[in-house]
């Protein structure tokens, strides 16, 4: 944090409502910022990223400082208006702004969308036959007959059919509702 002092060389130190923001106020109600350095060290999106974040959680953060930025930009529009003074260029800003929190969020949702599992692909493929080989040898641990074994294979595949297209759908409802 930098270093600002009065007269008498005191200061005292506040934070802002983003705690990543500390200010600090000297007794003679001066306001001194933290050094660039400091900024850039309690950064969230640089710590995120320097962490190896999952990119959910990067983006939340990047959605978080564009928010931030529209509410700067929406008070100082406030000001403007106040003071009638011409609040097109803030206005205009603001609105790019919320454009790209809007299709950030859009393509967060697509990525979320895309991240489903794939229950056509090879890998799902092994996973569910390790499991259905496990079910069997449980049968057969259980002493059921071949023929028991063979009646619950033919049943369940009979149940399974449009497995993969409906759990698809209800991995997509998970998505969608998770929004």
């Amino acid at each position: 944090m930098s270093k600002g002092a009065n007269k008498s060389g005191t200061t005292t130190s506040i934070t802002t409502s983003n705690s990543n923001k500390p200010l600090e106020v000297t007794q003679a109600n001066q306001l001194v910022l933290p050094s660039k350095d400091e900024v850039i060290k309690r950064d969230a999106l640089l710590k995120g990223m320097l962490n190896d974040d999952g990119v959910f959680d990067l983006l939340d953060v990047v959605l978080a400082e564009m928010a931030e930025e529209g509410a700067s930009l929406k008070y100082e529009r406030i000001k403007k208006e106040f003071n009638d003074e011409s609040t097109d260029r803030i206005s205009l800003r603001r609105a790019n702004i919320l454009k790209m929190i809007g299709d950030s969020l859009i393509q967060k949702r697509n990525l979320a969308l895309n991240d489903l599992v794939n229950l056509k692909s090879p890998q799902w493929q092994v996973v569910f036959k390790q499991l259905m080989d496990r079910v069997q040898q449980t049968f057969l641990d259980l002493d059921y007959s071949s023929e028991q074994v063979e009646l619950f294979f033919q049943k369940l595949q009979g149940n399974l059919e449009g497995f993969e297209e409906d759990t698809e759908l209800k991995l997509k409802e998970t998505i969608i509702q998770g929004d």
